[in-house]
């Protein structure tokens, strides 16, 4: 395990793995109308000034576009040692790499690169707030820290320094010809108030920070950045404060993989990966230590805890529940049959990997389990007659803080729960409920073939086999569980994917859906007979996107499969199986999605696509009568 300054890398001459230089790469930007999101408040906090657009991007785009707030805040000021070459100074560099990404987002917003540049005080402290004139819903937030890299005794590893000793006093640094002109000293409660502060004045209903525990696990990739690591900290504390928005009090809150994305597969479709280059190249020109160092970071864009459905889940009673994890609590929605959407209610409040796993116990009530990021825990709620939740601790593979990934939970054959979860080797253990509610030991399973990227998704068949999907870091890993017997690793046979797939009956076959490499295509499998081997792999075309798909098996007389994905327009695509591995077009369904898609048959055989959208709302559009070639009527707000 190695923490790194970027800076230190790069004079060391390391780039990243198979690095590729993206002016070589042919690719053109596309245009497009996008489905930007309708409503909502955006906030990114970053260590470094590229870091947003290599990470964090393309998902910040149609934020950029929407007219709606979006603010990027900077913790560092790029220092590191200047650069000699040029003989830049330290704030020389700090100067040139700030109007690097002011030009990368006027590329994002499609405005000339002209800029207000001003101060503003927060908590006592003097920061610099640049605004885009043609889009002045974009601005550009710095707290000007040291960069941890530079070898000024002042600079070295001052984020660090701050997070771990509250008596710790680090300089800002002053970019050449900047609007700030008084150097300061910040401490770490100076950083924790300036964060809620801005928190506070912006009301985000979505942030979007750097991965706070990252995994040193994937091949080649074993480094990360110490700003990264604790830039991210500090913006978690300061999430936790802020509590989401007046009136409300629910924020989406995401966390991206850093360095170790170049381990995984590219996954940025050419519709999205022209606009994210370009902007990055406007960066890049203006920061002249990088080079093309970071350009395979450019191909990818990874959640650390990425939401893979089921979220959503129909009871024994045709009570429709969704759960998502906000910045500060678990997002609970319902809705019983005939009966309108009640929700959000906070089911607890505490800091949770975004995505939450939903099972049906044998009673058909449903059940929960979420990651709790402070204790490491998987907890499990269950809900009794009066619709009230027990929550149990069922610990962590490892007994370990932090834990490793977001688990899956799935009613089994021999009709028990079982939890899945990514323990310290990178793989998976299982723990099931025993009759009193309490929950076994964790046991570690065999056979997986790489890194098991999380969460895992289990799936028990109308035969009672369960089975259980994961990404190992490019590759569908796949076990299954028959009646009364052990979890056994059974290879589903090369199938590529980027997270693991969305899983759904085909007859009395399973099938499964994955979002494959590099275009953003979607890919299906599935067994050939009932509880038997398993095809090859069909690829069934999509409308590109990043993220995770959705499955649900319709209603009718003859039910289909029907998936679900994100496409390139940030809306969601539906694809509606005719036979076997064939799919008809893919349809637009419109819509933005912050978080989705989750698919669903309702208690009156309807299937209902769901999604959050930018202002941390649950929307869904909803077939008006059964059958896998209904049509779905418009988008709803469900609850408020």
């Amino acid at each position: 395990m190695t923490n790194i300054s970027r800076r230190t890398v790069l004079a060391a001459g390391v780039t990243a793995a198979a690095a590729t230089a993206l002016t070589n790469t042919g690719i053109a930007s596309a245009a497009g109308a996008r489905a930007l999101p309708a409503g909502g408040s955006f906030v990114n906090i970053v260590a470094h000034t590229d870091d947003d657009l290599l990470f964090l991007n393309p998902d910040i785009q149609p934020s950029v576009l929407s007219g709606l707030p979006v603010r990027t805040i900077v913790m560092t000021a790029d220092q590191f040692n200047g650069w000699p070459p040029y003989n830049w100074t330290p704030e020389d560099l700090a100067a040139s790499v700030r109007e690097g990404q002011r030009s990368a987002y006027a590329k994002l917003a499609g405005q000339p690169n002209n800029w207000t540049r001003d101060t503003k005080e927060v908590a006592t402290m003097i920061l610099e707030v640049d605004t885009l004139v043609g889009a002045p819903n974009v601005q550009l937030i710095y707290l000007s820290l040291p960069d941890g890299g530079g070898s000024d005794p002042n600079h070295t590893k001052a984020l660090e320094k701050l997070w771990n000793d509250p008596n710790h006093a680090a300089p800002m640094i002053l970019p050449t010809d900047g609007p700030v002109q008084v150097a300061q000293w910040y401490n770490q409660a100076d950083v924790n108030n300036v964060l809620l502060a801005l928190l506070d004045e912006y009301q985000p209903t979505v942030i979007r920070i750097q991965d706070p525990e990252p995994s040193f696990d994937f091949p080649n990739e074993p480094t990360e950045h110490i700003d990264h690591i604790h830039t991210a900290k500090f913006a978690t504390k300061a999430v936790r404060a802020y509590e989401g928005p007046n009136g409300r009090g629910f924020v989406l809150f995401t966390r991206y993989r850093c360095y170790n994305i170049a381990a995984s597969p590219r996954n940025v479709p050419d519709a999205l990966l022209g606009p994210k280059s370009d902007a990055y190249q406007a960066y890049a020109e203006h920061d002249p230590v990088t080079g093309n160092a970071f350009d395979e970071q450019v191909f990818r864009n990874y959640h650390r805890w990425p939401v893979v459905a089921p979220w959503a889940i129909v009871d024994g009673t045709g009570t429709l529940h969704a759960f998502i994890a906000a910045g500060d609590s678990i997002m609970w929605w319902h809705q019983p049959v005939n009966g309108a959407w009640t929700g959000p209610a906070n089911l607890r409040s505490g800091t949770f990997a975004p995505g939450v796993a939903v099972a049906l116990n044998d009673s058909g009530r449903v059940h929960i389990a979420v990651l709790d990021l402070n204790s490491g825990s998987i907890l499990v709620a269950g809900q009794a007659a009066n619709g009230s939740f027990t929550w149990v601790d069922v610990g962590n593979p490892n007994g370990a803080t932090p834990a490793y990934g977001t688990p899956a939970l799935v009613l089994n054959g021999d009709r028990a729960l079982e939890l899945f979860a990514i323990n310290k080797t990178n793989g998976v253990s299982n723990a099931w409920q025993n009759p009193d509610g309490s929950f076994s030991a964790w046991d570690a399973l065999t056979g997986n073939t790489s890194v098991i990227v999380s969460p895992p998704v289990g799936f028990t068949s109308t035969t009672g086999r369960m089975h259980l999907f994961a990404d190992a870091n490019g590759h569908v890993d796949h076990w299954q569980q028959n009646l009364q017997g052990a979890t056994t690793f059974k290879s589903i046979g090369s199938v590529e994917c980027t997270h693991a797939p969305g899983v759904a009956m085909d007859g009395d076959k399973v099938r499964a859906l994955v979002r494959e490499h590099t275009d953003g295509a979607v890919g299906t499998v599935a067994e050939l007979t009932s509880n038997g081997t398993w095809g090859a792999l069909a690829h069934i075309g999509g409308q590109g996107g990043v993220g995770p798909v959705a499955a649900v098996t319709s209603g009718g007389a003859s039910p289909r499969v029907l998936a679900f994905a994100r496409n390139d327009n940030y809306g969601i695509s539906v694809a509606r199986q005719t036979s076997g591995n064939s799919f008809a077009p893919w349809e637009d369904l419109g819509g933005y999605a912050e978080v989705g898609p989750a698919a669903v048959r309702d208690a009156a055989g309807n299937v209902r696509v769901l999604v959050v959208g930018g202002d941390a709302k649950l929307y869904e559009r909803k077939q008006s009568t059964p059958g896998p070639t209904s049509a779905f009527g418009g988008w709803q707000v469900a609850g408020n």
